[in-house]
């Protein structure tokens, strides 16, 4: 909480002192040490009325927890990246910290592949016994969490980590969501509760996401995104980082594309992907929990789960018209009869809804099916 001691200048001191020999130090022996007058008369005060706020907040629920550095739960995983969290705030069960883990991360304005490939490999990992690590945001955070969920067990769950304190769900439309992963996985800041979302803190956050896991898989990004952030911080942690390729002219699948002319490996199925994450993990086969013997197909969701979400008002569609035959169509062509399939809408009434969102530019006809051009949510 001193101003102006980030991570990196927090690990450079405790390099050199402990925390509990520098409260100690007198104010010239703090000034000696390079501490400016501001810093040396925060440490030197008595009077921190945040601490009050985490005390109170702590006692708010057994779920809650502020594990240090030196806490024996710390995740050594992370503790051994640079510029690690000097304190995580979790609301959750702290052994989810230290399972073995695998990031999901990539865009927010997903394709409907996309999303259900997040889900399905996520929902996967857990029948495998490996947790799925991601950001919350919507897109294919949001699914890789619900996916994780659908199959979560004692062996394996889904960490979520914010860019804000935890009494700041960010974003809103996820707070059903959070409240999931509080009872059944983990949220985690390094931010104090009380911290709102910024900008500057979702970077910030992804080195903490690639930092818990042990490999990241990138499912769509676009030429500009926080996952290449994500991915670029799991490349300097000396982590794996496997990407699912997109068709070249989707613009969610630039970036992540880019990624594998980079060097980072590209995954065709969940038997390749499980198979690289156990190694990645240096775990073997029968260590982990039931390990399943093909990879997931890659369909659609029951219409009755895509309509629930729907009228749970978590999906980005449901301010657009006709939000689930939206959230069906992506940037690959999908023929009519598959749209009925996946959503139980009646041709004839399917069609008179493509031919209105058509007129209205979010959708287009092309060899093969509809596809969506416009109108996701940003």
């Amino acid at each position: 909480m001193t101003p102006g001691i980030g991570p990196i200048k927090f690990s450079a001191i405790i390099d050199a002192v402990t925390p509990q020999e520098l409260l100690s130090y007198s104010e010239r022996e703090l000034t000696l040490a390079g501490f400016n007058p501001t810093q040396t008369q925060f440490l030197r005060s008595t009077q921190h009325p945040w601490l009050s706020k985490i005390d109170a907040w702590l006692d708010g629920s057994e779920l809650r927890h502020c594990v240090a550095r030196y806490h024996d739960l710390y995740p050594s995983q992370l503790l051994e990246t640079s510029a690690s969290p000097p304190v995580l705030f979790v609301e959750g069960a702290l052994k989810w910290l230290t399972c073995p883990q695998v990031a999901i991360v990539g865009s927010r304005n997903a394709s409907f592949d996309g999303k259900q490939i997040a889900s399905q490999f996520s929902a996967s990992l857990a029948q495998d016994g490996i947790t799925t690590t991601s950001g919350l945001a919507i897109g294919i955070d949001g699914c890789a969490h619900q996916g994780a969920l659908s199959r979560c067990s004692e062996s394996a769950s889904t960490v979520a980590v914010l860019g804000s304190g935890l009494q700041h769900i960010y974003p809103k439309r996820h707070s059903q969501l959070a409240a999931r992963i509080k009872e059944q996985g983990a949220l985690v800041s390094e931010f104090a509760p009380w911290v709102r979302p910024k900008a500057g803190h979702f970077p910030r956050r992804n080195r903490i996401i690639s930092g818990l896991a042990s490999a990241v898989l990138v499912v769509e990004a676009a030429h500009k995104s926080g996952s290449l952030i994500t991915a670029r911080c799991a490349a300097e942690q000396n982590r794996d980082v496997f990407v699912v390729p997109g068709a070249f002219h989707s613009p969610v699948s630039t970036g992540s594309n880019a990624l594998i002319n980079e060097g980072a490996e590209l995954i065709q199925s969940y038997q390749q992907f499980i198979h690289r994450c156990r190694s990645a993990l240096n775990i073997a086969s029968n260590d982990l929990r039931g390990s399943i013997s093909h990879p997931p197909s890659i369909t659609s969701p029951s219409p009755q789960n895509e309509e629930t979400r729907l009228n749970e008002g978590n999906d980005p569609d449901s301010g657009l018209p006709f939000p689930l035959l939206l959230a069906n169509l992506g940037v690959e062509p999908t023929p009519v009869d598959i749209l009925a399939q996946r959503t139980h809408i009646k041709v004839q009434e399917l069609m008179t809804q493509l031919v209105e969102l058509e007129l209205a530019g979010h959708v287009a006809s092309v060899a093969g099916g509809y596809i969506r051009i416009r109108g996701n949510a940003p």
